[in-house]
């Protein structure tokens, strides 16, 4: 009788200490589940330790990190990427272009599956820094895709480019009159 009563003090502690240390760990630990459909064709709902949408088994699967829900760290979730985007959730810039996929869908507006949106021949990547639109196949509105115009973010319907470099010479006016920052061009 004696160990009977030692015994129950002793689970109730046990006991205590499981329920103390579960409740902690569900606290602090996320507990989503996906559902994943198996060969078989019966849905499973599976572990998604990140929270991203993706199975920690389809996480594995691509080269992923179940623990990580932005593995490529692009602004996107890994899950968006596989799910809705169709990016690469391991490259961080999947067509290249120098812009992160996150930027393009959530910023720019851009494809973060075509380098050159607009198919101006200019790269999104670059015509961001340019200052041009990389949705919009002539910025400027002269007539003349930026791939191809001489000063691509500033209208110049003639094209002129006195000195042959390359670069219109409205863009290399820094006043207006066509005279260049340099004292090269003269009008």
């Amino acid at each position: 009788k004696k160990s009977g009563r030692m015994l129950v003090p002793f689970l109730v502690v046990a006991v205590g200490l499981v329920l103390a240390y579960t409740t902690k760990a569900s606290a602090s630990t996320p507990k989503c589940r996906v559902p994943e459909t198996s060969a078989n064709g019966k849905v499973h709902l599976k572990l998604d330790s990140d929270c991203d949408g993706l199975s920690n088994r389809s996480e594995h699967k691509l080269g992923t990190s179940p623990r990580n829900a932005d593995t490529d760290a692009d602004g996107l979730s890994d899950g968006e990427e596989v799910l809705q985007v169709g990016t690469d959730p391991v490259d961080a810039d999947t067509d290249d272009d120098g812009l992160t996929d996150g930027d393009e869908v959530d910023n720019v507006g851009t494809d973060p599956q075509d380098a050159d949106t607009d198919d101006d021949g200019l790269d999104d990547g670059d015509e961001e820094q340019a200052g041009t639109d990389p949705t919009d196949v002539d910025s400027d509105d002269d007539g003349v895709e930026d791939g191809s115009d001489d000063c691509p973010a500033v209208t110049n319907v003639d094209q002129s480019d006195s000195d042959g470099n390359g670069v219109g010479d409205v863009c290399e006016s820094s006043d207006g009159s066509g005279d260049s920052s340099d004292g090269s061009e003269t009008n």
